[in-house]
């Protein structure tokens, strides 16, 4: 197969070998009535001299490819010798073909070899000289005065062509050899690029602005199952989250993680946008595969609430024993009382009864696993929906909502809004103390609760999530419940209290997908 320098040289011997030959008939058209038989000999001598030229240069081209400096010189001097006889037999010092060294030299100029063009201008001047001393000796016509200089002048001429053309192919050489750098490096990052995405375990996906796939990894596929992504839409790939979807099409470029259940595995999907992009280069999704990760999860969880459940039981104990001795003593006492006091009496008794359901209620619900299903939840809606309760109407809650739409359990995520808010109302000295506020930090959700209670003190502050451990109203499993939702969601929980508020604050520790109306 030929090599591109070969190609090079074939290319260069069709275009001189074209010009050449117009130049050889323009020649013999133009010289052959006005010359003797001897000049007319010459001019046949030439034109056998440029065949078996052109053919064994031809020949070099196709078999040899190495000695591509070597033929490139040869070409050039054989050229330079044809101008030669063609300048001896056209008058030599006169002859109108002078200038067609000079353009010799600017065809070397092109080949980015400055001791090329240097040795062919050299060879350029030392071939006219000869031709015109030559032609002056054999006619036995000596130069005419002034001649001398005009021979320096032009010889200066070519000089000058040839220092010019060496620099320009210094020039063309740097340039050559920092583009051939330059493509390397390329070649060599696409090969890291491609070594890169195979070695890696978690899918990576690369999409355009309409979404469609322009670069994948193995890993990607084998989890999609598909041998050819590129050029897909990536609505069309697999049936993608709806959150996912509708973050990728509201173009805000707000970056997004999130887990994803996908058949029988679960995937952490990370969204990242690319901030200044080539071409249509958009976004990119990442995919690792956290199922281990969430069953040790599970598993330890499962442990600690077996755990917490043997000492949940000892509570419960103690706080069904007041309301059990409650119901005993009222059931004793209750044939000797008054009837107005029975019913006073009955009263009592139907209260405890529901304090013991809601405790029974309360504790299955600790007592079950905890499951997280994200979805697109609106924000203002849900908490409207809570606060107009009847449970809270009566304290004027207020509510500041600074998002619209997030990415969260919307079940988890209401009930710990209710139980924080059962919190707050009990600790509240009064109706309109209470605010509920939603807002954004770092392109994490945040959902605070505010009372104006008293001081927590430090000690309350370590105990209040724990099943009994301080509560001033209801089960003593409300804050408890709260923490095992922020666990199993991963949720950052913090406490601040001073002497005129408490704020429990409630935030998501990965992108929450936030999205402002």
């Amino acid at each position: 197969m030929i090599s591109d320098q070969g190609k090079r040289l074939f290319a260069l011997l069709l275009w001189r070998g074209v010009a050449t030959t117009l130049l050889l008939l323009v020649t013999t058209s133009l010289y052959w009535p006005i010359t003797d038989a001897q000049q007319q000999g010459y001019l046949i001598d030439l034109m056998l001299f440029w065949f078996v030229n052109f053919s064994v240069q031809g020949l070099l081209c196709r078999y040899v490819y190495q000695a591509f400096s070597m033929q490139l010189f040869y070409q050039l001097s054989s050229d330079l010798l044809m101008m030669g006889i063609l300048i001896f037999i056209t008058g030599g010092f006169h002859s109108p073909f002078v200038l067609l060294l000079g353009l010799i030299i600017v065809v070397a100029g092109t080949q980015a070899r400055v001791l090329l063009v240097l040795s062919i201008a050299v060879l350029a001047c030392m071939t006219y000289l000869s031709s015109v001393y030559m032609f002056a000796w054999l006619q036995s016509a000596p130069l005419r005065d002034g001649a001398t200089l005009k021979l320096l002048l032009q010889t200066s001429v070519f000089f000058l062509v040839g220092g010019v053309m060496a620099m320009i192919a210094r020039r063309h050489a740097v340039l050559t050899i920092e583009s051939h750098r330059a493509v390397q490096e390329h070649q060599d990052l696409q090969r890291l690029h491609s070594d890169l995405m195979a070695s890696m375990q978690e899918g990576v996906l690369v999409l355009d602005a309409n979404l469609t796939v322009m670069d994948c990894n193995p890993a990607f596929l084998d989890v999609l199952n598909r041998d050819v992504v590129l050029g897909v839409k990536l609505s069309l790939l697999v049936n993608m989250p709806e959150a996912l979807m509708s973050s990728l099409a509201s173009k805000q470029k707000q970056a997004l993680r999130m887990e994803w259940q996908h058949d029988g595995a679960t995937y952490l999907l990370t969204v990242g946008y690319f901030s200044q992009t080539e071409g249509d280069v958009y976004c990119w999704l990442t995919l690792v595969d956290v199922s281990m990760l969430r069953e040790l999860q599970e598993k330890i969880t499962e442990q600690e609430r077996l755990a917490s459940l043997g000492r949940l039981a000892a509570m419960l104990a103690h706080e069904f024993r007041n309301p059990m001795q409650t119901i005993a003593q009222a059931t004793e006492l209750m044939p000797r009382l008054p009837e107005k006091t029975q019913h006073k009496v009955q009263r009592i008794v139907a209260e405890e009864v529901q304090r013991l359901n809601c405790l029974v209620t309360d504790m299955l619900d600790y007592s079950r696993p905890v499951h997280t299903d994200v979805v697109r939840m609106d924000v203002r809606a849900v908490v409207e929906e809570v606060v107009q309760k009847d449970e809270f109407l009566a304290y004027h809650v207020g509510v500041r909502i600074c998002l619209d739409m997030i990415n969260v359990d919307e079940h988890h995520w209401c009930r710990v809004l209710e139980n924080l808010l059962h919190h707050a109302v009990a600790a509240s000295p009064e109706a309109e103390s209470v605010n509920v506020v939603v807002n954004e930090e770092g392109g994490r959700w945040c959902l605070s609760v505010q009372d104006h209670g008293d001081m927590l003190s430090e000690g309350m502050r370590l105990q209040m999530f724990e099943p009994f451990g301080t509560h001033r109203a209801g089960t003593g499993l409300g804050l408890a419940t709260v923490w095992q939702i922020c666990e199993a969601d991963g949720w950052h929980l913090t406490v601040e209290s001073d002497q005129n508020m408490t704020c429990i604050c409630v935030k998501s520790q990965m992108d929450g997908g936030v999205e402002h109306g």
